[in-house]
């Protein structure tokens, strides 16, 4: 008996499958380097029932790779067995990539990772399975077991045969990769003393290192650190368990959970600086506010101070019209005299003439004075052009706040009338509610065959109609959730409420509705909306439902 569980467990670690990698990381931003790679495969639809092989062939990097698939399409999964001829060490590509990863790619792009392939003396086997019934397959160099996007370093292809027992879907598959830079030349340095210089390290152990690196060039340390601390925790523990000789299946346990640790701290990591990004254009914008209102204030002082200035002219050319007044008063004297000196100019002619002297001078003073009041007009004037100037600027400086304030609330208007019409027209056609994680539209059970994923004539045409409304908002992203009731099997609950979400998402995209924009989750029993101890409820809780969110009808999808 220990003779048979030794070798199970030996077959176990030589099989490798990455059963942790059956869930996909969706909603995963790119981080910088990333870019789309378009690939021409040809993907397969697999008779359910049936039992086919495809070859596999090497691409440039391994020419002379080689090897077949068999595929076992059954009523719930496929199995996959695959078998690699002359297969290089993945570090012979390059120091960071230890090991060879299989995906199942879907015709839409959807990238799963199925499993590692082992290699030992350029051979590498793999049995495992897959939730999609059409795909294509490809095998990726990989810095460890546990990564969830494909890397550029594609070393084979499925090639499909004449005797392939299914249908042939030439594609042009588009997924995303990840270059050979985001491991390499953006990462820390690869030291001798973690890939080099120990020869016998087992390969967990490097995947665990090497996962631990990558996590930490993406400051996973900052943005997600209890789950990297507990990755370089695990790692720690691997590392202890190698020195002391612990063997290789307890060094192999603990490792493959460091590595797996260390990836889901990555993508964390690059969720959280994605936020950190929106944070920042967040604050970036309403320091823009700020200055708006700062300048709209300087412009409002500067009015001040020019209204200022033009009061001190006016009081400036009030006491020039007093001097004029008073320049007036002493010419209309000055007269007088003159016309005294007149009458007694028979009498004395040196007072006449000292006379017109003073009104000469009288005169000349009013002059001088008429000349200041003419003076005082004009900086009057400039004063009050320099008022209007300011009046003015102040004017468009309010305007342009308001315009940004109508505009605001405009766009909210808009986005609550949006999402108003989209609730009353999907009501038209399904149960549909509003809620804070967006509009949820329900589909009961009796849409569906009895414990089956396939939609009745009804559930296609009511969502047809769906797919109809939805094409009319560009920017509407749709959660398909999948729920059951509490009876029967748990896997089984499971695997159903996949493949209802899968079937609606499906006829979706059929219908128009872009992949990427799409996302599916199976819940199960889990979420109840009524008691599972009758039959009512039972109905109810098996169910389909779509949350559909976007910015056009101001909500946005949580992740």
């Amino acid at each position: 008996m220990k003779l048979h569980a030794l070798c199970c467990a030996l077959l176990l670690l030589l099989v490798r499958p990455v059963f942790a990698q059956d869930q996909q990381h969706d909603g995963i931003p790119a981080p910088a380097g990333v870019r789309m790679v378009a690939r021409n495969t040809q993907a397969v639809n697999y008779r359910k029932g049936s039992t086919s092989k495809v070859d596999l062939k090497g691409t440039d990097l391994i020419p002379e790779l080689t090897g077949e698939a068999k595929v076992i399409s059954k009523r719930q999964l496929t199995d996959i067995h695959v078998d690699v001829e002359h297969l290089r060490p993945a570090k012979s590509l390059d120091l960071a990539y230890l090991s060879y990863v299989l995906w199942s790619i879907s015709p839409e792009g959807r990238a799963k990772n199925v499993g590692e392939l082992v290699e030992h003396d350029g051979k590498a086997s793999l049995h495992t399975t897959t939730d999609m019934q059409a795909f294509a397959l490809i095998i990726s160099a990989e810095p460890d077991f546990a990564v969830s996007q494909p890397s550029e370093l594609v070393v084979a292809e499925n090639v499909v045969r004449s005797n392939t027992k299914g249908r042939t879907e030439t594609v042009d598959v588009h997924f995303q990769s990840f270059p050979r830079s985001i491991y390499v030349s953006q990462v820390a340095p690869i030291q001798n003393s973690v890939y080099g210089e120990d020869k016998n390290a087992p390969l967990d152990l490097l995947e665990a290192r090497n996962a631990v690196r990558i996590a930490r060039d993406v400051q996973a340390q900052q943005y997600a650190p209890d789950v990297f601390q507990h990755a370089e925790s695990l790692l720690n523990q691997a590392e202890d368990y190698y020195r002391r000789k612990q063997g290789e299946k307890p060094i192999a346990t603990v490792a493959r959970e460091a590595a797996q640790t260390a990836e889901e701290a990555r993508i964390t990591s690059l969720r959280a600086e994605e936020q950190a990004k929106v944070e920042r254009e967040r604050r970036e914008n309403e320091e823009r506010a700020a200055r708006a209102r700062a300048e709209a204030d300087q412009s409002q002082q500067q009015a001040q101070q020019t209204q200022q200035q033009a009061d001190d002219a006016a009081r400036q050319r009030a006491a020039a019209e007093q001097q004029q007044q008073e320049a007036a008063q002493q010419a209309a004297q000055a007269q007088q005299q003159a016309q005294a000196e007149a009458d007694r100019r028979r009498q004395l002619e040196e007072q006449q003439q000292a006379s017109a002297q003073a009104a000469q001078r009288a005169q000349q003073q009013a002059q001088e004075a008429q000349q200041q009041a003419q003076l005082e007009a004009q900086q009057r004037t400039a004063a009050e052009q320099q008022q209007q100037q300011a009046n003015q600027q102040a004017e468009q400086a309010r305007q342009q706040a308001t315009q940004a304030q109508q505009h605001a609330q405009q766009v909210e208007t808009q986005q609550a009338q949006a999402r108003q019409q989209l609730l009353s027209q999907l009501n038209q056609v399904l149960q549909t509610r509003d809620s804070a994680r967006g509009l949820i539209v329900s589909m009961p059970d009796v849409l569906f065959d009895t414990s089956s994923a396939n939609l009745k004539a009804t559930a296609r045409e009511r969502l047809a109609k769906v797919a109809g409304i939805l094409l009319a908002y560009p920017d509407i992203r749709v959660e398909v959730d999948g729920y059951t009731d509490s009876t029967g099997n748990p896997t089984f609950n499971q695997q159903l409420s996949e493949q209802r979400a899968a079937s609606v998402e499906s006829y979706l995209v059929q219908q128009g509705v872009r992949s990427s924009n799409i996302s599916v989750h199976g819940a199960g029993e889990a979420n109840p909306v009524a008691s599972n101890d009758t039959s009512v409820g039972r109905q109810q809780n098996r169910r389909v439902e779509l949350v559909v969110t976007g910015q056009s009808i101001g909500t946005t999808q949580i992740p």
